[in-house]
């Protein structure tokens, strides 16, 4: 997304939804993006703080330092290939190298269980929905970030550093509003 176009979705999608949002305590809005084009653009950080939001952006090629939902969609993602592997290998034995998953395998994909094949095996699938997005997990990846309590810990990563000691090596005289 670019500048003109998050600056577009700005106006016209957040903006409208907090009409009350304004640069005092208790008022003010706080928008966490990716990293990106746009992310810096002057137009967009004015308008967005004389409105009392702020916008935070995450860690270029950070993935999981400070994107909680990186954290729990990798877990997520990763039990959705499983299962579908899985299922996949099973109905490949059966039917051979013809094998197709079907549209009502997606639930079982998803939310796992117990599926009965034809020949009458039955192969167990885990449920990726809540395994990933149970409130523990998801309080752990809060944790990571530093959201929960507030706290800095995405900035003692290893990959936080290193990107942090890279940007001192190649740009070390850049200050703040230069």
């Amino acid at each position: 997304m670019t500048g003109p176009m998050l600056r577009e979705y700005y106006q016209n999608v957040l903006k409208p939804c907090f009409p009350d949002a304004a640069d005092c305590p208790g008022q003010r809005l706080m928008v966490k993006t990716d990293s990106g084009p746009g992310r810096e653009d002057s137009k967009l950080l004015f308008d967005a703080k004389v409105t009392g939001t702020y916008l935070k952006t995450g860690l270029p090629n950070g993935t999981e330092v400070g994107q909680e939902c990186d954290q729990v969609f990798a877990k997520f993602k990763s039990i959705c290939y499983e299962n579908r592997d899985k299922l996949s290998q099973a109905r490949r034995c059966i039917d051979g190298e013809q094998q197709t998953l079907s549209p009502a395998d997606f639930s079982h994909i998803l939310v796992g269980g117990k599926v009965t094949m034809v020949n009458g095996d039955v192969i167990p699938l885990r449920n990726s929905w809540t395994e990933a997005f149970s409130p523990e997990r998801l309080k752990r990846a809060w944790d990571k970030c530093g959201y929960v309590g507030a706290t800095r810990a995405a900035l003692l990563s290893i990959q936080t550093n290193q990107l942090m000691n890279l940007k001192t090596q190649l740009w070390p005289k850049k200050r703040m509003g230069n």
